[in-house]
């Protein structure tokens, strides 16, 4: 398997967020907060198992499952045009990714292994050394969107695609951003009171990207987690533009913080069926990213 079609299966996802200080969970005033210098350590964990049934070709079942411990660095703030941006390094300090396949097909490559990987994690191997090495760079405004990653040349060459490939991108954002919800207006304005439900498109159809994936989501109000106040937002519901594609389940919430307004912990569980001809795909997806520093 490719690191290309690895990064495009669990990153079907999508984008992060933070808040004003001192208002009430009616009147806060939601957006992202980064400053320069600031530092921030995150554990992410994703997984995507896919069963398939081709009838009387058999089924086949597969499993990735990828946990990674990155280090955020805001290298500058840009406050000059109409959105403040944060640019950030991120740095992989430690990544494990198992792929299971049918038959006998299986491998890991992990960091803290000293042994070389074998099998399908060989292959993988050269690319992911590279992420680990070098990082990436990622602009994120105040919705908390991703504005674009930037892969050093190095990375670039040895995944063998651009950082502006379709694919690629997606995967990317979503993993910079912890796939927390891009705020919209009514939330960063302080008019949206709890209950208020939003859209958020991810993936816009283009060729070569993941299925246009539309989530729903809602801002649940204040929460006090281990004594500090955080907001909190649920996924309720999502939808594929192919028909071909049935979501059957969605589940999972997002925390920020209101002191700092950086996000703090995102998990987000998605099931879905995927029915060609002559075969039937279910999907399991799960993703959590949680603040460790």
């Amino acid at each position: 398997m490719h690191l290309r079609r690895l990064l495009l299966l669990v990153g079907i996802a999508t984008t992060g967020a933070t808040i004003g200080v001192g208002a009430s969970a009616q009147e806060a005033k939601l957006s992202v907060l980064w400053n320069e210098g600031d530092e921030a350590v995150y554990l992410t964990t994703q997984s995507m198992a896919m069963t398939i049934d081709a009838g009387q070709a058999g089924t086949g079942e597969s499993v990735v499952e990828q946990t990674a411990e990155v280090s955020w660095n805001v290298e500058s703030i840009d406050e000059g045009g109409a959105e403040r941006i944060a640019t950030i390094r991120q740095q992989p300090s430690s990544m494990r990714v198992e792929v299971t396949g049918p038959g006998a097909q299986h491998g890991v490559y992990d960091t803290a292994d000293e042994a070389p990987p074998e099998g399908v994690a060989a292959l993988l191997a050269p690319s992911l050394d590279s992420f680990v090495r070098h990082g990436w760079a990622v602009q994120i405004d105040a919705r908390g969107a991703s504005l674009g990653v930037a892969l050093p040349e190095a990375v670039e060459k040895s995944v063998g695609v651009s950082s502006h490939e379709p694919a690629i991108r997606t995967a990317l954002d979503n993993l910079a951003t912890l796939a927390a919800p891009t705020l919209p207006n009514e939330l960063q304005s302080g008019a949206a009171e709890p209950g208020f439900e939003w859209t958020i498109d991810a993936g816009a159809g283009e060729e070569g990207a993941a299925p246009s994936l539309a989530w729903t989501c809602r801002y649940a109000g204040v929460r006090d987690v281990q004594g500090d106040p955080v907001a909190v937002f649920e996924w309720v519901g999502a939808a594929f533009a192919d028909e071909s594609i049935k979501v059957e389940s969605t589940a999972g919430e997002a925390l920020l913080d209101l002191a700092t307004g950086q996000p703090v912990r995102c998990t987000r569980e998605l099931e879905f069926i995927v029915t060609t001809e002559g075969a039937t795909t279910r999907v399991k997806q799960k993703f959590e990213a949680q603040r460790v520093d």
